[in-house]
């Protein structure tokens, strides 16, 4: 949290000038520091100490002035009441170059007139004092200011300076000259609509704070980095705000006090929403993108008085900063937030839920699609067992809207055989046993199952769709790819069909009873596809493998390893050989850390090894992490073994048959010669 100093009363925070009692050497328009200062706040700083090299203030007739390096003179006050004020342009013999930031504490005047001596004007703005004011005018002859229409610019039209409290007139546009407007610049009006444009490059703090009257504002059409501290601070009618594009900040107090607002879009990019943003507004709800990095101090959900408001709900990506505000405290400052926080896709489903006119039939919520079909959108029945109806009050049941059974607490759910579409993570943690109809068509998102923790089985009715299943497990109809392996399928050994050349995303996640995979025929395994499956201890890859996702088998705590052959040409982050990091989890969690997914809390899992072969994809994987690698071996069976070992044997084996051969020859040999000395004896007696 920044060091911000906690905001007071709206009243102060709106007193530009009165933290500065003389003025030095001034400028038409000042820079917008990153920082909320003492002044932006309204806060007096410390009085300048006694031997300061503060100019003195010299008293004359209705003014007070300083003289100024070049010896001139920077008015800090004047007490002339007349309600047509005209600045000086020689006071004591010496030009009246400057206005200072106090020059309207004592007077309130309808009418200023401004001299062409006037070179600098307080950049703070010190007309802002002016409640009664209806019309400025400037001495042509002025080389560094002009108005128009009693509006106060630079000379060359470029800078917005001050538009009259008191101008008459409920609209403004801004004229193509401007690029700038100034602090406080168009503050406290009676304007109830401005026009901006495009060629708009800088807005100072307080610009547009104040207007009571403004309903609606658009700056979509500028490009603008940060929205300025309290730039629609106090516009109590305003009810629409489009912001600048490119916007990465929202400054402190932006709009602050704007208690008709009650619906404001966050644009994506913003990263920073500062101290008492949105503070004192109507807005009870509110979703922040998930690019935004910090959420200050009493930034939503707190009223003028800086207390929180009941019931106030944000919305936001799970883990982001919006979920950390939403528990946020400080004690420094006291307080601590007890705001609901809604996980954005739970919204998003949420109100697509309610675009969908739900109709209520028993036990169920369905919503007419076609004019003769029904969506499933909620099941509410009490039933262990639940056979979802074909037909609902004449309407044929056709599809199953995303979580509609999350709510049911049955164990067994059948769908009708006229389903043809299942909506994502439909179903919820009591579910054990699915029957799906054999003519589905679409089961949507990529992980539709992984909310089913007490899962042992998906069947699949006989059907022309996409589906099939297997032994409880679902595949694609031609079983090239397995969808899901249910989480507490209870067999402990699996082996994937000859045709299952693909495993999905998550498709084992969670699976805490499988010891033993068998995946000779897969070419693919998907991200997380095994992810957490704590006893797996063996897995068979195919020689024809080629892609593993990132963390496939994350926190697979049993497996000491893994084969990886030559055809795999791609492995994803902790894919093989990775673990979590409990003790760096807690570290970092003690450190102050909101979020671990901020710091490394992965691990190479000790003494994992990967065997394959040197120059391949598997090989630099392993290399890159730090993992052992074993190359020169083969799989045989469920072992790996040496080439060389192998070699060796079968020398020896060789050698061994030679002998045997030679062994056989040899006898073979001996017979032959015992065979052929009684017929070479014959064959001598023959002869005689």
């Amino acid at each position: 949290m920044l060091s911000y100093k906690k905001t007071t009363a709206l009243a102060m925070c709106i007193c530009l000038c009165a933290s500065a009692a003389v003025c030095p050497v001034c400028q038409s328009f000042a820079d917008d520091d990153t920082e909320v200062t003492q002044e932006e706040w309204g806060e007096t700083p410390d009085v300048p100490a006694e031997g300061s090299d503060e100019p003195e203030v010299v008293e004359s007739g209705d003014y007070s002035y300083i003289v100024t390096d070049e010896g001139t003179v920077c008015l800090t006050d004047v007490r002339d009441s007349s309600p047509e004020l005209v600045i000086p342009d020689i006071v004591d013999g010496m030009a009246v170059t400057e206005m200072g930031a106090d020059i309207f504490a004592s007077v309130s005047p309808e009418k200023v007139t401004i001299p062409a001596t006037i070179e600098y004007i307080y950049a703070e703005n010190c007309f802002s004092r002016c409640e009664n004011l209806k019309e400025i005018t400037v001495d042509e002859n002025n080389e560094n200011y002009c108005a128009v229409d009693g509006v106060l610019y630079t000379k060359d039209m470029t800078c917005i300076f001050c538009y009259p409290q008191k101008k008459t007139g409920s609209s403004f546009t801004v004229p193509e000259s401007v690029t700038k407007l100034a602090i406080a610049s168009i503050y406290g009006t009676q304007l109830e609509s401005i026009t901006l444009h495009s060629g708009i490059t800088e807005i100072g703090r307080h610009a547009f704070a104040l207007n009571e009257k403004l309903t609606s504002i658009d700056m979509s059409m500028i490009t603008l980095e940060k929205l300025p501290v309290m730039v629609l601070a106090g516009c109590s009618s305003l009810t629409e705000v489009k912001f600048p594009k490119g916007m990465t900040e929202i400054g402190g107090g932006a709009c602050m006090s704007c208690s008709s607002l009650a619906e404001i879009t966050i644009p994506d990019g913003v990263l920073m929403i500062s101290q008492s943003a949105f503070m004192g507004t109507a807005i009870m709800r509110v979703r922040i993108p998930s690019s935004v990095r910090l959420i200050d101090y009493c930034a939503f959900g707190y009223d003028d008085n800086e207390n929180p408001i009941p019931g106030f709900t944000i919305v936001g990506e799970t883990g982001s900063a919006a979920e950390v505000y939403s528990t946020d405290k400080d004690a420094d400052y006291g307080y601590k937030n007890e705001f609901d926080f809604v996980p954005t896709e739970a919204d998003d489903v949420l109100n697509e839920y309610k675009s969908l006119d739900p109709q209520t039939s028993g036990d169920y919520q369905y919503s007419i699609q076609n004019g003769s079909e029904a969506m499933i959108l909620m099941c509410t029945s009490p039933d262990d067992e639940v056979e979802v109806p074909s037909e609902i009050d004449g309407y044929t049941v056709t599809s199953v809207f995303k979580g509609a059974f999350l709510n049911c607490a049955a164990m067994s759910i059948t769908l009708p055989e006229t389903v043809k579409t299942i909506g994502e993570a439909p179903f919820g943690e009591f579910l054990e046993s699915l029957t799906i109809p054999g003519g589905c068509e679409t089961i949507e998102g990529i992980e539709p199952f992984i909310t089913c923790t007490a899962l042992k089985e998906i069947n699949v009715t006989e059907g022309s769709g996409s589906y099939a299943s297997r032994d409880g497990v679902l595949y694609s109809n031609d079983f090239s790819e397995l969808i899901f392996y249910p989480q507490a399928k209870a067999d402990e050994e699996f082996i994937a069909p000859a045709e299952t050349e693909k495993i999905a995303i998550s498709a084992f996640c969670g699976n805490n009873n499988l010891k033993k995979a068998d995946l000779s025929s897969v070419k693919s395994i998907g991200s997380y596809a095994f992810d957490g499956c704590g006893n797996l201890s063996s897995v068979k890859l195919s020689d024809k493998l080629e892609s593993v996702g990132d963390h496939a088998f994350y926190n697979c705590l049993s497996l000491p390893s893994v084969r990886l052959g030559a055809n795999v040409t791609e492995i994803g982050d902790y894919a093989v050989g990775f673990v979590y990091d409990d003790a760096a989890a807690a570290e970092a969690v003690q450190n102050g850390a909101e979020n671990t997914d901020l710091y490394d809390v992965n691990k190479v899992k000790e003494g994992f090894k990967i065997y394959t072969d040197k120059d391949t994809m598997a090989y630099q994987y392993a290399d890159h992490y730090g993992i052992e690698t074993v190359t020169g071996t083969i799989s045989v069976g469920d072992n790996n073994v040496s080439t060389g070992f192998l070699y060796t044997i079968a020398g020896l084996l060789g050698a061994a048959v030679l002998t045997v051969i030679g062994v056989f020859t040899g006898k073979s040999i001996k017979a032959k010669k015992k065979a052929k000395k009684p017929a070479e004896a014959k064959k001598k007696e023959d002869t005689k």
